[in-house]
């Protein structure tokens, strides 16, 4: 997922670059001239902005009923992590009382803990996840 800004600014004959917030990096913008009605030079200047989303961390949460097995189950199904990570994150989770078990931007977190934590509600164990920054 990309996030898209884009910038336009219209000038009349003798544009201020710094003012309408454009800089000497414009690759990726446009430049057209055109001929106004007055008789006057008309500019627009177009600049876009590409930026990668934020990401945020799911965290899995030891707990002394869901078992282990269950816990790595839920790492390769949901995850999508293969068998030796699965192993080491729960493993981590079991040492260490939590561990960052994926980095997603904000709506597909939240959507992988919502999935993993329904599915051990069916099984009947309490598996704690959270998002965080």
């Amino acid at each position: 997922y990309l996030y898209v800004e884009i910038f336009v600014c219209f000038c009349y004959n003798g544009c201020d670059k710094k003012a309408a917030g454009f800089t000497r990096r414009e690759e990726m913008g446009a430049v057209m001239s055109v001929q106004g009605e007055a008789g006057g030079q008309v500019r627009e200047k177009t600049r876009i902005d590409v930026h990668e989303p934020r990401h945020y961390k799911v965290i899995m949460h030891n707990d002394d009923f869901t078992s282990m097995e269950f816990v790595v189950e839920i790492l390769m199904d949901i995850f999508h992590k293969d068998g030796l990570e699965a192993e080491r994150l729960m493993l981590t989770v079991h040492k260490s009382g939590r561990a960052v078990v994926g980095a997603y931007p904000y709506d597909i977190a939240v959507t992988k803990a919502r999935m993993a934590s329904a599915r051990a509600r069916e099984e009947g164990f309490p598996l704690r996840l959270t998002v965080e920054v």
